[in-house]
């Protein structure tokens, strides 16, 4: 089975290692199309995956030499010159466009319907190891409009002692440049990250032991897409601190989850026992298994039926 990958966007590439989970079980040959990947999540997968890597530009005049087209970023202009039976979209963001006699695939179930297929974006490449030197990570987008800054802020300016380490892809956002680097640079224990590539990630990820999505109360994240968080905290058994509608949407076991603020459970965090934290990491793993077998079953009616 020849399968293509169409990245048309310079993010969102992540998302990609949910298929090669399912495509190594099978013998697929695949190859990715993308132009630009800032996070460099394509280049990291190379060590699990074989996969041919070829320009956008190439695609229009291959896509017939394929069994199915998978479009990580949906633009509606690929769907127009496509014969809709070939393609597989994945909807990595709020806009759901139902094309008729074509697969969707959408990330969270806040867009689930009846005739989509819902799959969570992770994957089992990677274990991990119960000693940890970080003691909280916190990774994305942080606009006001997509994180809880109030509770993020009561959180940095809180007397207990934590490390923290905080990755954004552009420290030139507004929030970011005049509230959270001037509060970064009061305190040593805390480490601003930008722009940092996927393979490097992977080591602070492995280290952390608390991932924070600091979800804004009925904002995006709780209305129509899936904080990247989610996928890390399975990816690399991670737990999360969660509030609890987000709890209540991914139903994640081996999380953290507060009420109204975060500072309910970080003392909780703080303390807490190797042997408690280790039960919570192998709640996660449990839990990982079981989605990634999900994920499995849901894209097997797309390619094997």
């Amino acid at each position: 089975m020849k399968i293509a990958y169409y990245e048309p966007n310079y993010y969102h590439s992540e998302i990609l290692a949910s298929f090669l989970e399912y495509f190594k079980r099978y013998s697929c040959r695949l190859t990715v199309y993308y132009d630009e990947d800032l996070s460099k999540w394509i280049v990291y997968y190379r060590q699990f995956y074989h996969f041919e890597e070829k320009p956008t530009r190439l695609f229009f005049s291959e896509y017939t030499l394929y069994d199915h087209i998978i479009i990580g970023s949906f633009d509606t202009g690929t769907s127009e010159i496509i014969h809709p039976s070939k393609i597989i979209v994945v909807h990595a963001a709020h806009e759901i466009v139902n094309i008729k006699n074509a697969q969707i695939i959408v990330l969270t179930p806040l867009n689930y319907r009846p005739n989509f297929y819902y799959i969570l974006p992770i994957h089992q490449f990677v274990d991990t190891h119960i000693h940890k030197k970080i003691d909280f990570i916190i990774i994305g987008h942080i606009y006001v409009q997509y994180r809880d800054t109030k509770d993020l802020m009561n959180f940095l300016n809180s007397n207990l002692k934590f490390s923290l380490h905080i990755f954004v892809r552009k420290a030139s956002k507004k929030y970011i440049k005049h509230k959270l680097i001037p509060m970064v640079q009061k305190n040593p224990n805390i480490v601003f990250h930008e722009n940092v590539k996927a393979q490097e990630l992977e080591g602070y990820l492995k280290s952390a032991k608390f991932i924070l999505p600091f979800v804004k109360k009925n904002g995006p994240y709780h209305n129509d897409r899936l904080t990247g968080s989610i996928a890390l905290a399975y990816n690399y058994l991670l737990p999360p601190i969660l509030d609890r509608k987000t709890q209540n949407i991914y139903q994640i076991p081996g999380s953290l989850v507060y009420e109204n603020s975060i500072m309910e459970v970080i003392p909780q965090a703080l303390q807490m026992s190797s042997s408690e934290y280790a039960r919570m990491v192998d709640q996660l793993r449990v839990e990982r298994e079981k989605i990634v077998n999900n994920n499995i079953q849901m894209l097997d009616k797309i390619f094997r039926k």
